[in-house]
């Protein structure tokens, strides 16, 4: 006996269960109805209220972003790239020159040498 002949049933057994077998929907059209009915009773005296921003005070928001993000005011200023040696060129020995003061940050230090670099590869 093969593996699909121990999972058939009688053909008495499926008609049987196929003649039970229907849909049942758990909501009639009457209760359905009523609870539309219920519900647009319910909300009829309410007044909906919209909750938006003035449209002045959206774009008040939208200008202070744009300042801010166009000034940044956290953003450390860069050092100038000028001649801190005194040798009357700027280059990498003026990167050294502010590197020996203390007062300028490694960040803005490597800023300063890769801007000079990139000076000299202009040339």
């Amino acid at each position: 006996m093969g593996m699909d002949e121990e999972n058939t049933l009688p053909e008495s057994l499926v008609e049987k269960l196929r003649a039970t077998d229907q849909d049942t929907s758990m909501i009639t059209a009457r209760v359905d109805r009523e609870i539309s009915e219920t519900a647009a009773a319910q909300f009829k005296g309410r007044v909906r209220r919209r909750r938006s921003l003035p449209v002045w005070l959206a774009t008040a928001a939208s200008v202070l972003l744009a300042v801010f993000l166009v000034t940044n005011p956290f953003q450390d200023p860069l050092p100038t790239f000028s001649d801190h040696d005194g040798s009357g060129a700027v280059d990498i020995a003026d990167v050294m020159a502010l590197a020996r003061r203390g007062d300028t940050a490694q960040a803005d230090l490597d800023a300063f040498a890769l801007q000079i670099v990139a000076l000299g590869d202009s040339e």
